[in-house]
């Protein structure tokens, strides 16, 4: 989701940007509803499924010194803040509610030292991945 919209927007939010954020996040929509109907299907209604958030990795990768990079990403995520635009969290949470899941709030959790960073804008670092986890596991065992 996040790699064609950054694409699109990362040299300011034109008319090209605004149509392929939406359109990546109903794509994304759309796949991660059936996913998680058919999860939902196979593993009935007295299982537990607990879906994530994501934390924003650009302040801590080489994308940080483009300028509006680090505001795009928490965009991509949480959404305009009046609530024009939504983020891949609010497709997550909406998701998760229509297939009686839980949702893991992860975004904000991580900070410096928990990204591997450098030109990996994406993946968290042992102790991140251990946020994550225990933010799943407040859920599961709650």
């Amino acid at each position: 989701v996040s790699g064609p919209i950054q694409a699109a927007c990362i040299n300011g939010f034109t008319n090209e940007c605004l149509v392929r954020f939406i359109t990546e996040m109903a794509i994304y929509e759309a796949e991660l509803d059936y996913v998680v109907g058919e999860l939902r299907s196979a593993a009935g209604s007295d299982t537990a499924i607990v879906l994530g958030t994501y934390d924003n990795p650009v302040p801590y990768c080489f994308l940080k010194d483009v300028p509006g990079a680090i505001q795009l990403g928490a965009l991509i995520l949480e959404g305009s803040p009046d609530g024009a635009l939504d983020g891949v969290h609010d497709v997550v949470r909406r998701v998760a509610a229509r297939h009686d899941a839980s949702v893991a709030e992860v975004f904000g959790r991580l900070g410096a030292g928990d990204f591997v960073g450098g030109g990996d804008c994406l993946h968290p670092t042992d102790p991140g991945y251990d946020k994550v986890t225990d933010a799943f596991l407040a859920i599961v065992a709650g």
